[in-house]
């Protein structure tokens, strides 16, 4: 049997951010599967989560609580996977 689950539409805000050096900022999540009553786990207990990733790791870095970080002046994009 294949379980398969549907979230809702993943919406991370603001679209557009600029931070200077050293200023940090909480990712705004809604929807995808960190939106239920409980994390969403597979049967064999993995659980769904959101992965994020910045394409340039000079300019700022995200951590696993979705804070963004500016290192330097320039522009990047922040990724994100679900898994």
């Amino acid at each position: 049997m294949i379980r398969i689950e549907v979230f809702p539409f993943l919406e991370i805000t603001p679209g557009a951010l600029l931070i200077t050096p050293n200023m940090r900022y909480t990712l705004q999540i809604v929807g995808g599967p960190e939106s239920g009553a409980h994390r969403s786990a597979f049967s064999d207990g993995n659980h769904i989560d959101i992965k994020f990733t910045i394409a340039d790791t000079s300019i700022a870095t995200v951590g696993k609580n979705k804070e963004v970080v500016g290192l330097k002046v320039g522009e990047t994009q922040l990724k994100y996977e679900i898994r």
